[in-house]
């Protein structure tokens, strides 16, 4: 298994609208997610700073590169 970690950054004035959309993740998107072999996917927010940290782990077979092409994920 090899874990990953990363850093993003939200636009000032998004932190309702990216907590409003990641508090509720859907049945189908968090299937992908395990079918492409990701495992163990969490997102921290620092409030005061706007940064995002994510920490997933992925099988060593994964796919994840198939992951922006699937609907699910654009929406």
């Amino acid at each position: 298994m090899e874990q990953l970690a990363f850093r993003m950054r939200l636009r000032p004035g998004c932190a309702a609208e990216y907590k409003r959309r990641h508090d509720a993740l859907w049945p189908e998107l968090a299937a992908l997610l395990h079918e492409a072999g990701v495992r163990d996917y969490s997102i921290f927010l620092d409030e005061e700073s706007l940064a995002l940290f994510a920490v997933l782990r992925r099988t060593p077979d994964h796919r994840m590169d198939e992951l922006p092409s699937q609907p699910v994920m654009q929406r």
